[in-house]
């Protein structure tokens, strides 16, 4: 079927594959290109990720028995996996990805850094990307909601780098380098981001280029695609490469099938992350950032919010129109 036909089967169908498996946890339910052959149009399908789904072919048709005889499955959906349009495959649970784990303090202060909320003790994410905007000589910092806010305290949270825990763990100094002035909505569906703005007056570490080893350079904001080849630098794993496989994906990140916590229209990648890297930013061979990483499931995929729906015009001050480079 073609990319539309699959988005609109996705939009109508959602609720349904997210019931599917029984016992078993429907984690994601994505668009995806069958084959690696991008010059067809009516290549797409519909990928669910579910718990302890096996591929060997024998577990596989018995899974499936238990999926088609989930209550109220539409004959239609009976269909669409006769005819191969909708795809199981093996997934695990899917979390936020901060943790207390340690890695040095940087002598520069860059994307990929370690950071946290002044509060926070425990864990710790990544600082994905400094930037500017076009009205204001003023120096932001990209993130995760998650990383850099808690749940009783958000705009005006204080950020420290290292974080708090990687700090005590090395008995290091964590330097205060700003505060949150915009988050996306606790309830929102669409993005896990935050914006701090940095004391880059009084900050005694300088802003370097972009990643811990210098090697990635970002020019401006892209539009991720099916395929594109993409890298990331985390505070965990550092730098990491892979491929874009959907950029509309619906992820589930509880355990909890009664009360989902669903982000939509998200981008699935190739495993590229692991707890801490939350906040790195997602970047095409362009050097576009096109994307913000926010969860990953165990050793499988990675998910990423589209960074076109953080810089939009909903958000006012921090649109891509508005948006003048990252440093």
């Amino acid at each position: 079927m073609t990319e539309a036909a699959a988005n609109k089967k996705l939009y109508e169908n959602e609720k349904e594959y997210f019931r599917l498996g029984g016992k078993s946890q429907t984690h994601y339910a994505c668009v995806i290109k069958k084959s690696n052959d991008y010059d067809l149009f009516d290549d797409y399908a519909i990928e669910i990720g579910l718990e302890d789904f096996s591929l060997h072919y024998d577990l596989a048709k018995r899974k499936l028995l238990d999926v088609l005889k989930t209550e109220g499955v539409k004959e239609e959906t009976h269909n669409d996996i006769d005819n191969n349009e909708v795809i199981h495959v093996d997934s695990k649970h899917i979390g936020l990805q901060s943790e207390p784990r340690y890695i040095k303090k940087l002598n520069e202060l860059t994307g990929g850094c370690s950071i946290s909320y002044n509060n926070n003790g425990l864990d710790s994410g990544t600082g994905g990307a400094f930037f500017k905007m076009k009205n204001s000589h003023s120096i932001y910092l990209l993130s995760n909601r998650h990383v850099m806010v808690n749940n009783n305290v958000e705009l005006g949270t204080k950020i420290t780098h290292p974080s708090r825990a990687d700090a005590r763990n090395q008995y290091d100094q964590e330097e205060i380098i700003g505060n949150v002035i915009w988050t996306s909505k606790k309830k929102s569906s669409i993005t896990d981001a935050a914006i701090a703005k940095i004391y880059s007056d009084d900050f005694p570490v300088a802003i370097g280029k972009y990643t811990l080893s210098k090697h990635f350079l970002l020019n401006d904001i892209g539009i991720p695609k099916i395929g594109q080849n993409v890298k990331k630098c985390g505070r965990t794993t550092g730098e990491t490469y892979g491929k874009i496989r959907s950029i509309n994906c619906t992820i589930n990140i509880t355990q909890n099938i009664e009360q989902p916590q669903f982000y939509r229209k998200q981008i699935l990648t190739t495993y590229m992350t692991e707890p801490g890297d939350s906040g790195s930013v997602l970047i095409n061979n362009s050097g576009e950032v096109v994307g913000l990483l926010f969860a990953g499931d165990e050793f499988k995929s990675s998910f990423a919010n589209n960074i076109n729906n953080i810089f939009n015009s909903d958000n006012l001050f921090f649109n891509a129109a508005n948006f003048s480079k990252f440093l």
